[in-house]
């Protein structure tokens, strides 16, 4: 193999300074070479291909820090539970399970999640005349994971997606099938049961912000 003159003289260079680490070192311990063999040496690479030197000892890129990744709706319901909301009776859906048969579709979200929250059921309870016991066992049964029972999460690719399912069940608010409370953040829905009030639903809208948002 043929090299370019520069090359070729920077091998022969570097070859020297192997020479010379060789020549000062013992095989029980290592002699440091002088100061006067240490600078003839770096001379003597860097005349032989001064663009060759300054590409090696130029900075050399770093890996990138780890990209952040956009949160699963498991992900922000547990960070909702983890701050303290009153999230039971988790349901992370798949795509077979999924009622509505949107996640992981074409149009449809890349995550779901749905929950009771003990308020919500409690006011159901209440309006209803039923025990709270007997209201939870019938919405379960009925409609494991209706929003009604307290909220949900889903989580699709893109933040158009999000903002777009957000207009559509807000359309359905205040009506017999709709939630109480729609919001999004990132790619990320937030939908909350009619039953909470709108101080809890608010608490939950600027814990969801964060945790959609934040890595």
């Amino acid at each position: 193999m043929r090299f370019s003159k520069p090359l070729a003289a920077a091998a022969a260079a570097i070859a020297v300074v192997t020479v010379l680490a060789l020549v000062t070192t013992g095989c029980g311990s290592a002699k440091v070479p002088t100061s006067a063999q240490s600078a003839s040496a770096a001379a003597a690479v860097a005349s032989a291909a001064p663009g060759v030197v300054a590409s090696a000892m130029a900075p050399q890129p770093t890996a990138s820090a780890t990209a952040w990744t956009e949160p699963t709706a498991a992900d922000i319901t547990r960070a909702l539970s983890a701050g303290g909301f009153p999230v039971s009776h988790v349901i992370v859906y798949t795509s077979s399970t999924d009622p509505n048969g949107l996640l992981g579709r074409p149009g449809g979200y890349a995550s779901k999640t749905a929950w009771v929250d003990r308020r919500a059921v409690a006011y159901d309870a209440r309006t209803s005349g039923l025990s709270y016991a007997m209201t939870l066992g019938t919405d379960l049964k009925a409609d494991p994971g209706g929003i009604d029972n307290g909220g949900g999460v889903e989580v699709y690719p893109t933040a158009q997606g999000a903002e777009k399912r957000c207009a559509y069940l807000s359309a359905f608010q205040g009506g017999p099938v709709g939630d109480g409370y729609d919001w999004t953040a990132g790619c990320a829905v937030l939908r909350l049961s009619n039953y909470l009030t709108p101080q809890q639903a608010k608490a939950y809208q600027r814990a969801f912000e964060i945790a959609a948002t934040s890595d």
